[in-house]
Order: structure tokens, then sequence, then C-alpha cells
């Protein structure tokens, strides 16, 4: 019986590799860049007997402020670890029994403890409660491109129907289609900026990217005093609280980011909508992220939402934000990785299950291929710089090196595995591949903290019965899609849509019909020509 694939040297090699190229970042990656030090302090976060009962307690009058809010079912999450526990060590006896996968057996121990740790972890990740706001001025940058009309206006309608208003929104229009009307999304701006006194701006301007655009609004900011800026794409409808508990996390002044949770708007819209949802919202935002806020070190925040005090933004800046190099490719992708970067520096990075955006994910498998593909080359690209830059011992590096080792050790086994059923003919065992569909189930439970007013039960529990369909696209297509972004990661052009790619049907919302010429004026910024609408009114007497 040929068991040669089956060899233990294989994923040792990779291992030993992997240590190895580790060791080459620590040691030449950027050795001309100098960015600021990791600051070394107490980063957990210890939950107090506020936050545990405000977590513990079904809290409705969240419900009647927001369209989404947070159920706790601590208890039941507590049981299923217990089980999810037990099951990993049933598993893990159960494979090192297998005499040809006996070899794997160590790295069944770490990849299944780290799991496991990973899953128990997140049930302590329990939102921000505050007896008082900190005292902070919110600032809205939305950089837009391409962007459906129709959701932009929700976008902007919905940051002026918020418990807690921002004292600035700043709208930069990265050279868009003429063909696209943004009329009415202007209208909404100036309506909303003459019924609340909220400071705007709309700048369009030649498209730069992402990066550039927000950079415009990041300046156009007035008071940076004890500001907090709020990074929101051009398709995320905000939760009618999400500024109010995005805030709350800073009343711990060690707090220098946090991250909103983002959800899908359109996850009706298909079966990939649907199976994908648990894959971005249940695994990599409610267990992986949770579990990294607990311990104050959320590695990248979602574009979506996100919240960083300014201090974040001027050191992001100074440190070629604009113009971040890999080799000798310019890098116009990942700029909230290369935000929350930044601010795990500076301090606490954390999550704040309350705050809630609703984004426009895809549903077509060309666009969710070509946005899994741009996440993947900037996720890797941007782990060159968590190795290089933070202390061996501390949990952002720590997340990184053993996201690499069980990500290219699973990748190993499993080719291993095909290989060696391939020449023999023989598959493994029906329990090998149920056990680990088990824990996809147990892991996607998680989606359940979540109660949206557009959700039944029925709802929840049809995305939860879809997890085998999750956990096999994620281990059988975008396992190869990693692979192939992180070969052509010098790849680094933004690759956004050309076109709208999202069309979500809502209900037009009324507007009066103003004047767009309110507060027009011309200035010109770097040499290139920019019309700005200026909102702002004048202070009252």
């Amino acid at each position: 019986m040929d068991t040669s694939f089956l060899s233990g040297l294989y994923p040792f090699l990779v291992t030993v590799g992997l240590f190895i190229f580790v060791f080459l970042i620590r040691m030449f990656f950027h050795r001309d860049v100098i960015i600021p030090k990791y600051e070394r302090k107490s980063r957990f976060n210890l939950m107090n007997k506020d936050q545990i009962r405000y977590s513990l307690k079904v809290a409705k009058e969240r419900k009647e402020v927001s369209q989404a809010s947070y159920r706790s079912l601590f208890l039941v999450f507590f049981i299923l670890s217990i089980l999810f526990v037990a099951l990993w060590i049933i598993w893990t006896a159960y494979a090192i029994s297998i005499g040809d996968l006996m070899a794997f057996r160590p790295y069944f121990a770490i990849i299944g403890s780290i799991s496991a740790s990973q899953y128990v972890f997140s049930l302590f990740d329990v939102p921000f409660h505050v007896e008082e706001l900190p005292k902070k001025s919110l600032a809205v940058v939305i950089p837009v491109y391409n962007e459906n009309p129709e959701t932009l206006h929700l976008v902007i309608a919905a940051l002026f129907e918020q418990t807690v208003l921002p004292a600035d929104i700043h709208i930069i229009n990265d050279g868009s289609s003429p063909d696209l009307d943004y009329s009415e999304a202007k209208t909404c701006l100036i309506e909303g900026a003459k019924r609340t006194n909220v400071h705007c701006t709309w700048t369009d301007q030649e498209n730069g990217g992402k990066r550039a655009a927000q950079t415009v609004g990041f300046k156009k900011i007035r008071n940076t005093q004890d500001c907090v800026v709020v990074t929101v794409d051009s398709d995320a409808v905000l939760a009618r609280n999400a500024l109010e508990e995005g805030l709350k996390p800073f009343a711990d002044e060690e707090v220098k980011s946090v991250a909103g949770l983002i959800v899908s708007r359109n996850v009706h819209a298909s079966l990939l909508a649907r199976f994908t949802e648990t894959i971005f919202v249940a695994n990599q935002q409610l267990v992986e992220r949770a579990c990294l806020s607990l311990f104050g070190t959320v590695a990248v925040n979602s574009g979506n939402l996100a919240f960083y005090t300014y201090d974040v933004i001027e050191s992001a800046l100074a440190h070629d934000y604009n113009n971040e190099k890999f080799g000798k490719a310019e890098v116009k992708f990942s700029d909230d990785s290369f935000l929350t970067l930044f601010a795990v520096l500076k301090g606490k990075t954390v999550d704040q299950l309350t705050s809630v955006a609703f984004a426009d994910m895809p549903s077509k498998l060309s666009h969710h291929i070509r946005q899994q593909i741009r996440w993947s080359r900037g996720s890797f690209i941007r782990g060159f710089w968590r190795i290089r830059y933070t202390p061996v011992f501390s949990m952002i590096f720590m997340r990184q090196f053993f996201g690499w080792f069980t990500f290219f050790i699973n990748t190993c086994i499993f080719i291993q595995i095909v290989l060696s059923a391939l020449s023999r003919g023989v598959f493994p065992a029906l329990p090998f591949i149920l056990i680990p569909m088990l824990f996809g189930y147990i892991q996607s439970t998680r989606y359940m903290i979540i109660r949206r007013e557009d959700f039944s039960w029925k709802d929840h529990l049809i995305i939860w019965l879809l997890t085998p369909l999750s956990t096999l696209w994620s281990f059988l297509v975008l396992r190869f899609v990693k692979l192939y972004s992180m070969a052509t990661c010098k790849k680094t052009g933004w690759g956004t849509r050309n076109v709208v790619e999202v069309i979500v049907d809502e209900p037009e919302q009324d507007a009066e019909d103003l004047p767009l010429e309110f507060g027009i004026e011309s200035i010109e910024q770097a040499d290139e020509p920019q019309e700005v609408i200026d909102l702002s009114l004048p202070a009252e007497d």
C-alpha cells in the first residue's frame, strides 16, 4: 500500500519553511521604513459586573431604537463551547488512531487547540457598556466610487437618523462614472445638514483611489481635538444607534480603534450571499475578531464601519498612508488593515458587537471571487507588517504567525490526503469528514447573537443549516483563491468596481427638492480641480 503521500515530512518542511520566512521578514522587510513602536501595555479587556449584566440581558430598548441588536445567549454558547472542546478531543483521538494519519497528529493537536481556544475566548467578548458617553466628537468620512445612487442615498439618510449625530460628514466622490446621477444623494445631504446643523461637505475629484479620497475627507475635519474618525463605505447603511454604540468603548482612554459589526443587507439575494454570510459574519467577526477583541488586539477592522482616534489617522498619514509600497508596487487597497495596525501600535483595538452596519455583499460569483482576491492580497501584505513591527510574544504577532501556520499546514495535509486517495482509490473514513463539518456548525451558531428586524428565527435557521456549504466553500474554493492571491500579491491596484455591481431594490425616500447650488464653491487641491459642496451653516448666536 502506497502511503508515501501521507508522510509527516511534508508538513514538517512547511513548518520549517514558515519559520525561515518569518525570520527573513523580521530581518529584511522594510529595513528603511520606521514606524511608531508597539506600546507595551495591558490590553486584556476584563469584564466588569455592569458589562456582564448588560450582555446577559435581552435589552428590549435596543430593539426599539435599532434595526439590529445583540442577544447574549451566553449560557447556550458556553455549553456549546464545552461540546466543541469535547468533540475536538474525540476527533483528535480518532484521527491519530488511524494508522495512515498518525504522522499528522501533532498538527491536528495544535490546529485543533487553536480553533477550540478561539471559539471559547470569543464567548467572553461582550459589548462595552457605559453610564455616560465619552465626550468626543464624531467625524464621518465616506469615499464613493461607482456606487449605486439609491444605496448611497440610504447611507446618507441613515447618518442623519443616528441617536448620536456626528459633528462632520465628508463625502468624496472619487471620479465615479458621469452616467451615475447622485443628485438625490446630494439633496439628502443638503437637507440633512440644514435640519441637524451637522457640518457636511461633498467633494467631486478625479479618481485617485480610496486612500486618496479618504485623505481628502480626513483633512476637512474641523475640530480634531478629542475627535473620533468614523470610516464608512458607500454601501454601508448604519443601524440607528451604530455611532452611539461605537463611541462607548472610547470611555477607556487606551482604546484607539473600534470595529463595528457588519452584516449583509442583501443576504436574501442569492444562495451564495446566504452561505457566505456565516463565513464573513459568524467565523471572521463573531469568532476570530471577537477572540482578538478580548485581548485588545483586533488585527483588522472592516472598512464598512470603523472608529479611530484622530491621533491614529495622523500617525498613518505621516507614515505613507497614501504612498505605501510593497516592493516597487504601490498598494492602493487594504486601507482598513493599515489604519488598524497603526491603532494597535498605540493601544487597544476592540470590537463593539452592538454597533451594526448593513452592507451590500457580493451575490454573484465573479464579484465574490474578485472581492476575496483583493481581501486576501491585502491580508497577506499586511501580514508582513505585523510580523516585522510587532513583538514576537504579542497577541497580534502570534495571531499572524499561527494564522499562516494553520493555513499552510491544512493546505499541505489536504493535498497529501487527496493525492493519496487518488493514487490508492481509498478515501478518508466518513467521520474524518463529518466531524469538521460539525465543528463548523458549532462555530456558526455565533450568528444567532444578532437580532435583526428583517430576520426571523427561520431566516437564522436557514443560514445556519447552510454551514456545510460555507465550510466546503472555504476549504475547497477560497483556500485556492487565497493561494492565488498570495502568488499575485504584487498586483496591488485597487481592482474595485468599474460599474455598479450590487443593486438592492429599496423604496425611494421622499426628499425636498432643494437647489443643488446651495453652498457650492470651487477650490484647488494638489493641483487637481475639485468641486466642493460645503454645507456648513453659520454658528447660531
